[in-house]
């Protein structure tokens, strides 16, 4: 069965930033990661990149994310949580299948690349993605693992309870690629030789790419 994944990207606003990493670490990763077929949880900061936080959750299928269990905690959101949502800003939120996946375990950084393909090349793109690019990624010291997502828009759906409380609608993106490491340095470089701007234009990816690094911050059920 396919696995699925649920990633969010957000700011946060100044004042509330240390309530939201206490919200964060101690209630909202376990809140989700406790849901049946929610296999594990994982939340960073960017070191380089925008926004500033990115957070992914990896599940049994898409039906994980249509469940009862699941929909009711997105509409009975926690006190803290209500308190919370008001300070996100410039919030990207997907439902992603897991359409390649390299490597085993997690590494300590995450790159992430949010793109788009020019029309009529998204076969090209993907299919350079994962046969080459995340191929010589993972080989390179390092590299713990690589995995392309494609964006479920009928999963991501229409706006939830949260979404209300943030009081502005999330964005989406087509395509995310996600990169993981031992350590900074050898993810960057990684990252430079193997998926490098001017590579991922010639191969069909559109002018919004967006590229962030990423330090783990807390992980749960893995």
């Amino acid at each position: 069965m396919e696995k699925s994944v649920l990633a969010v990207w957000t700011d946060v606003t100044p004042e509330g930033e240390t309530e939201f990493n206490e919200w964060y670490t101690h209630e909202h990763v376990a809140s989700r990661v406790d849901i049946p077929g929610f296999l594990n949880g994982f939340r960073y900061r960017a070191s380089a990149g925008r926004p500033k936080y990115f957070a992914w959750y990896e599940t049994e299928s898409v039906r994980t994310l249509k469940t009862p269990e699941y929909q009711n905690v997105l509409e009975n959101p926690s006190a803290w949580t209500r308190q919370i949502m008001p300070s996100f800003r410039n919030t990207i939120r997907c439902v992603f299948k897991v359409w390649h996946h390299l490597g085993r375990g997690h590494g300590g950084y995450a790159a992430t690349f949010r793109l788009s393909s020019i029309p009529g090349r998204e076969a090209q793109l993907l299919d350079w993605l994962a046969g080459t690019a995340l191929q010589d990624a993972v080989k390179a010291p390092g590299i713990t693992g690589a995995q392309i997502w494609v964006l479920d828009f009928d999963a991501t759906g229409s706006p939830i309870k949260e979404t209300v409380l943030r009081g502005a609608p999330d964005a989406t993106v087509e395509c995310a690629v996600l990169v993981e490491g031992t350590d900074a340095s050898s993810l960057r470089k990684a990252c430079r030789v193997c998926l490098s701007r001017a590579s991922l234009r010639q191969q069909g990816a559109g002018r919004d790419l967006a590229l962030g690094l990423y330090r783990l911050l807390y992980g749960l059920g893995f």
